[in-house]
This record gives structure tokens, C-alpha cells and sequence, in this order.
């Protein structure tokens, strides 16, 4: 396990902050990361998209630990959370409002993040801003929401189910197989039917040029 860190005005809090990302995998947490899938969409999108939902969905789980250990919600991301708000709002203004749903995860994930150093003005303005280009995915995304604040209260950690729901939601996802370890398919599930390792990969080296 490897600690990376960058220059902060809040040391400690950071360090508690990735010490708990720690503890959640040694309590039981599974981090589904890798994965293989048969479509353009699966081979593409599901690389970074899980990466977005394993940092994010465990702030959710942890936070209230983050708390208990006598920092304040403030504290508990990085110097620079204090302009996300403003950034967001930057970012959604420039979206057409015809981009995939996960444009406007990444975004969303984001505004509902629990804590964060970011004004309230500007973090209501992100939301409207978000939502007006958003337009009838917003519902997607509450879903979305709905479904990690589920994860948040409930009392085992493998969130096999939640990304399943997730990736149900967002549509496209089907013919793809995720794992918390690249011992497919041992560490892992088919969203849909089976597959071949081998035809896993050669789907990747179709669509998205890898090894």
C-alpha cells in the first residue's frame, strides 16, 4: 500500500484522510477496478468510471470516522477544494448538454461529496448550473446519488451491488465483467452473460487500442 502526497496546509487532516481509505480496504472493502467487458462503451468508459466511484463512494462511508477524530468537514479534501465549487460551474457551463452521463457524474460526484471547504453560494450555483445542462439525465444522477447514500448506510462493505445499480442506471454496461483483482473471473461478476478472458481482450485491443 502506498501513501502518495503533494504540499498542504493540513497535514494531518490529510493523512487521516488517506489512512481511512486504508482501513476501509482492511476492514473488508473490495475496490472494483479492473475490469473487461465485449462493447466500445465497456472498454472504454468502465476503466476511469470505476476508478471515479472507488475514490469517491468510500468519502461517503468514512466520513462521519473523519469526523470522530476531531477535524471538521472543512478539512477533509485537499487545499484546493475551496474553488471546486467555482470550477464545476466552469466546467458544466461549457457542456452541450448532449455528453454522456458520466460527463456529468464526474461533475455531480463532486457537489455531493460530503464536506469540503467550498462556499455554499457557489456550491448552489454548480448545482443549478449542473442541472440545467443536464437536463432529464439529472434524474440518472439522483438515482445515482440514491443509490450511494444507500452504500453509505448499510452495514456490510463489499459494494458489488451498488456498482451494479450504478452501471444499471447509466445504461451500456452490459457484456462487461468487473473485479476487485485481475484474477478474472474469480474476483469479480458479469453484468450480463459470460465471456472469455481472451475475448475481453481482444475487445479492448479493438476499441481502445490497450496492450
Amino acid at each position: 500500500m502506498k501513501i502518495l502526497y503533494c504540499q498542504t496546509n493540513r497535514p494531518e487532516a490529510a493523512l487521516a484522510h488517506e489512512l481511512l481509505h486504508i482501513k476501509l480496504l482492511c476492514d473488508g472493502y473490495r475496490p472494483y477496478t479492473s475490469s473487461l467487458a465485449l462493447t466500445k462503451k465497456g472498454s472504454c468508459a468502465l476503466p476511469e468510471l470505476l476508478a471515479m466511484l472507488n475514490n469517491e463512494i468510500p468519502h461517503h462511508r468514512f466520513y462521519e470516522d473523519f469526523l470522530a477524530l476531531g477535524f471538521t468537514g472543512t478539512q477533509m479534501y485537499c487545499d484546493s477544494d475551496v474553488d471546486s465549487f467555482k470550477r464545476i460551474t466552469d466546467a458544466a457551463s461549457k457542456l452541450s448538454g448532449k455528453e454522456p452521463t458520466e460527463d456529468f457524474l464526474r461533475l455531480y460526484l463532486t457537489l455531493i461529496a460530503p464536506g469540503g471547504d467550498g462556499d455554499s453560494n457557489e456550491k448552489d450555483r454548480a448545482f443549478m448550473t449542473l442541472q440545467s445542462k443536464a437536463g432529464s439525465r439529472w434524474r440518472e444522477l439522483e438515482r445515482i446519488k440514491g443509490i450511494i447514500e444507500e452504500y453509505r448506510d448499510a452495514t456490510g462493505l463489499d459494494s458489488e451491488l451498488y456498482i451494479r445499480r450504478i452501471l444499471q442506471v447509466l445504461g451500456g454496461y452490459e457484456k462487461a465483467w468487473v473485479g476487485f483483482d485481475d484474477d478474472f473471473p474469480r474476483c469479480g461478476f458479469f453484468t450480463t452473460e459470460e465471456f472469455t478472458q481472451e475475448e475481453g481482450e481482444a475487445a479492448e485491443r479493438q476499441y481502445c487500442n490497450f496492450r
